[in-house]
């Protein structure tokens, strides 16, 4: 809902478009991991997961707003940087296509989650998503710092919205995930 908000505020503004695609991504992936969660069968969540293959497009999507809000555009101005961008993470997406990332559905008392058997894909993934998160952050604490008056307030409150999710991921899936039968997201 807030990415239509702020859609509708200025549809031409490239930060008003990627926000609102980065909302929209991270509602479909959480619809998809909810019925994967509630689902009654195994086969059921097994194809929930499935649903949220392009859960590696977020990592980009939140790299792309930190370029375009710290006005750091020339890095997309030429090809190779909004391929470099966004071309690892759809070689990712589609490589959990056809290789599965981890174990099969368990059912936990909560509900379905992956199983605790982590692959390299896997490993990959979370540390390719993890540095997008990582770039998207100096990128932002950069400008905050550089920045004066309402863009400093406005820079605030974007690494403040940025920071959130960036480190519960890094703690959460890389940190904590690899190393315990503990899933947290996925």
């Amino acid at each position: 809902m807030a990415g239509s908000i702020i859609l509708i505020r200025n549809r031409r503004e490239k930060l008003n478009q990627i926000f609102s695609f980065l909302c929209l991504g991270v509602a479909y992936i959480e619809f998809g991991l909810l019925e994967a969660l509630e689902s009654n069968t195994e086969a059921e969540a097994a194809f929930w997961f499935s649903f949220v293959l392009f859960w590696p497009l977020i990592g980009p999507l939140f790299l792309h707003f930190a370029i375009i809000f710290t006005r750091q555009r020339f890095i997309l101005s030429k090809k190779f940087g909004f391929t470099a961008l966004y071309v690892p993470a759809l070689a990712l997406s589609i490589a959990t296509f056809w290789l599965p990332l981890s174990g099969r559905p368990v059912h936990k008392e909560w509900g379905w989650i992956i199983g605790p058997r982590p692959t390299l894909l896997l490993v990959i993934s979370l540390v390719i998503i993890s540095c997008y998160g990582a770039v998207a952050l100096f990128y932002c604490i950069r400008y905050y710092l550089v920045s004066r008056g309402q863009k400093r307030a406005q820079a605030g409150y974007v690494l403040a919205g940025l920071s959130l999710p960036v480190l519960t991921t890094l703690f959460t899936e890389d940190f904590c995930a690899p190393s315990s039968e503990s899933n947290f997201h996925t």
